[in-house]
């Protein structure tokens, strides 16, 4: 089982989505209060999030209708 990372590398922007934080608080190199306060100190970039248009049929074939 790896060390608890330092605190300078432990939200490395590098090494953090979901399945990676899972991990972290299963082993305990984190906690779910220092996890919540890096949540807070994200900046809120959802103005500038783009949106995707989505095609599904019916015809029972796999992949996408073109």
């Amino acid at each position: 089982m790896a060390d608890k990372p330092d605190k300078k590398d432990e939200f490395s922007l590098r090494f953090v989505d979901r399945r990676t934080i899972e991990r972290y608080l299963k082993r305990g190199a984190i906690d779910d209060k220092e996890y919540a306060r890096y949540l807070k100190q994200l900046e809120d970039l959802s103005a500038s999030a783009g949106s995707v248009e989505t095609e599904f049929s019916s015809g029972g074939e796999l992949g996408p209708t073109r």
